[in-house]
This record gives structure tokens, sequence and C-alpha cells, in this order.
């Protein structure tokens, strides 16, 4: 029998006991509700999984090529592989003609026509999902550029007015701007959204011009010349070419190239077979490449290839522009859609 006393609970005691049961119990039954919500949340999940079909988790497309030629393809790529989808599952709105192919999780439709300027298209694609068979839709906007256009305005003689290279809005939404005013432009060829142009003085002295699409004007470097023609963009857009005559010839000219990306800036000479002097009556670039074809006379043709042994000009010639470089005076050149050509019938028309 034990000799200890016993020791007596007070009230303060039993409300202390009562209250660390009562959190045992709420803590328990808290415990209880987040693990079946989980457990519930994760049956959801797994259901939708099953249930949902594909979605569309990426896609490629170059909406300024498809304004500019047919045959552009949208590549969609959905989160699960696909079962094999007919062509009469897509729509295109506005209403354009496609083929489609698929393979695996990839979908890719293509444009067998060119697709209209400054227009906002909207494809949806109905498919099926090959792991679990059910069926969504994958939709796709974008929207095509506008395209800007020139055309010279010429002044009549004797009215004391000037020449005007204008830039036009194909679907009319942004008002005209005066890209290039003189007393006389000789020609001009569209660089992308800039132009670059040949302009004669009271002296009839040519100058050549890049002018940027905010209309900044920046002289290009060339020898002393009694005429400046033929101006001529390859099709990357990078590489600018022009026919210099020299002071004391006449008929004959030098064909020369400015490249657009080289930081320095400066043209240089083509020449013909082991760096002979090149005399052309005309030129051109060969469509889809940097090379040139020049004409030496009725029968004679020269073709060339940009270099890097480029005889450049003297570097007195170069312009006043810091560096020359088109960067600097706040040149954008943006990539053309064809050599040598302009969208209006006044491109390189001569005073």
């Amino acid at each position: 029998m034990s000799t200890e006393p016993r020791v007596r609970s007070t009230p303060a005691d039993a409300r202390a006991a009562f209250r660390e049961r009562a959190e045992r119990r709420r803590f328990q039954r808290t415990w209880l509700t987040v693990v079946a919500a989980l457990a519930v949340a994760a049956a959801a999940l797994g259901v939708a999984s099953v249930t949902q079909g594909p979605r569309l988790s990426s896609a490629a497309f170059n909406a300024g090529a498809a304004v500019e030629r047919s045959g552009q393809r949208l590549v969609l790529q959905a989160d699960q592989p696909l079962v094999t989808v007919d062509a009469d599952a897509v729509t295109v709105e506005p209403e354009a003609p496609v083929e489609l192919s698929s393979e695996g999780a990839r979908l890719t439709v293509r444009f067998t026509g060119m697709l209209r300027y400054a227009t906002e298209y909207r494809v949806r694609v109905a498919v099926r999902s090959a792991a679990t068979g059910a069926e969504s839709r994958l939709d796709y906007r974008f929207a095509t550029p506008d395209v800007a256009t020139f055309s010279l305005v010429r002044h009549h003689p004797g009215d004391g007015g000037t020449d005007r290279i204008v830039r036009h809005s194909l679907s009319g939404d942004t008002a005209d701007a005066t890209m290039l005013e003189a007393p006389r432009i000789q020609e001009y060829v569209p660089v992308g959204e800039a132009i670059a142009a040949v302009v004669l003085d009271e002296s009839d002295v040519p100058s050549l011009v890049l002018v940027a699409p905010d209309g900044t004007p920046t002289p290009v470097s060339v020898p002393p010349a009694r005429g400046i023609r033929a101006l001529g963009l390859a099709s990357g857009g990078d590489l600018l070419g022009y026919l210099v005559e020299g002071e004391v010839t006449a008929g004959t000219a030098t064909l020369y190239v400015l490249d657009l990306t080289d930081a320095s800036w400066v043209p240089f000479e083509v020449r013909g077979p082991a760096q002979t002097p090149l005399a052309a009556l005309d030129w051109t670039f060969v469509p889809g490449t940097t090379s040139s074809s020049s004409r030496r006379s009725t029968s004679s043709f020269t073709s060339s290839t940009p270099s890097p042994a480029r005889r450049r000009l003297p570097s007195d010639s170069t312009p006043s522009c810091a560096a020359s470089c088109p960067a600097r005076c706040g040149l954008s050149w943006p990539t053309p859609t064809a050599e040598r050509s302009s969208t209006s019938p006044t491109a390189r028309r001569r005073s």
C-alpha cells in the first residue's frame, strides 16, 4: 500500500485537459478533411486528363511571307499525339484554300494561295487524342501585315515645285506620307519601308541617298559622276547596287554594290574576271542570290558574286554621317519582297 499522498486535481487542471483533448480532435478532423480534399482533387484531375481533349501548345507562322507568296505553312503543335486529321476538319476565317498534314502531335496547315494584306485570320482544327480518344478544337489567330507602296510624284516644269516620293498604305488605314522631296528625283527603289533614290541638283550633279521610314535621309558615298542609274536590290534586302557613269565617260558605267549590313557602310566596285575593270551598260541581281549579271555590250554578259576581296571607294569619299553606318544614322532596313522592283509603275522613271 502506497504511503504517498494522492495529488488532487484542481478545476484549472481539468479545464486544461479538456482543452487539450478538444484541440487534438479538431486537428484530427482538419487533417482528415485536407486528405479527403486532396484525394478528391487528384481524382478530379485524373478524370479531367482522360476526358479533356488535346490543347494547342505552340504555333509557328510567317504572316509577312504569306501575303507575298503562296505555299506558306502554319505549324500547330498539340500537347499530346493526335489521331490522323482529315483536311475537312480545318476551317479558316476569312476563307482561304489550305492543305493539311499531320504527324504525331504536329499539324501543318499549308496555304495554297496568298493571303490578304492587313487581315486577321482564324484557323480552327477539330482533333482527337490518340491516347484517350477525347475530342477538342485547336484555335489559332494571326494578322497579316499592311504593305507600304511608293509612287514618284513629279512637278510640272516651270512651276517651281518639287518632286516627291510618297508612301501609301495598301489597306488605306494609314495616311499617305512624303518620304523624300527634292527639285529633281531621277529614280528610286524601295528598301522594305525605306527607299534609295537618285537626286539631281541644279547643275544636274547626281547624288544617292537612303531615306529611312521616318523620312531621315542619309547620303551614300559615290565617286565623282555624271550619272547614277539602274538602282537594284538583292532578294535578301541587304545589297543595294547601282551604276555610276564617270565624269569623262558616257554610255558605259561602273557597277557598285553597298552592303547594308556592313558596319563601314562603304560601297565597293564590282569587277570582272581577274579583277579587270567592268564597264556595264546595264545590270541586275540574279533572283534569289547576291550575284549580279552585267551587260557589257549587246551580246556580252558577265556574272559576278560579291567576295571579301572588295575594291572599296577611297576613304575621302565617305559621307559625313558618323561612321557611315545605318544604325548610327537612325536607319533600319526591313527585308524587301523582290529585287529591283517597285510597287509603283512610276519607279525608276527618269527626269
